[in-house]
């Protein structure tokens, strides 16, 4: 069973969902709309395209775990490329949106020089 859906969140984030041996319910996907839209609202101009894949690794009932992968492909070039496993739906997407949202705010520092009259050393 695979599925593949497309969403566009408030901010017009696009972001397309990959569902792969597992059944997603009706509230699952709204819990995965929000949190996209909450957490990757504020760097939806910097991203081009972004892409979640949830499958299960195991097919036993009471070992299945979840597989969650986030690609985004930034605006200026590079992709950021999460991986993370979970006992459930929820918590393997929760933690690679998170480990996202770090990977962006990450580069965004590496990218931005230092502010202008900032003194190197502190002042007490």
């Amino acid at each position: 069973m695979s599925q593949e859906l497309k969403f566009i969140t408030d901010d017009l984030m696009q972001y397309t969902l990959n569902v792969r041996n597992v059944s997603l319910e009706q509230t699952q996907i709204e819990m995965i709309d929000t949190r996209i839209g909450l957490t990757l609202s504020r760097f939806a101009n910097l991203i081009a395209k972004s892409e979640i894949t949830l499958r299960a690794i195991s097919a036993e009932a009471e070992q299945c775990k979840i597989h969650c992968d986030i690609t985004l492909s930034l605006q200026s070039g590079p992709t950021i490329e999460i991986s993370d496993d979970a006992k459930n739906v929820e918590m393997a997407f929760t933690q690679a949106l998170q480990r996202s949202k770090r990977s962006i705010e990450r580069h965004l520092r590496h990218l931005r020089s230092p502010r202008l009259g900032s003194s190197v050393t502190s002042r007490t």
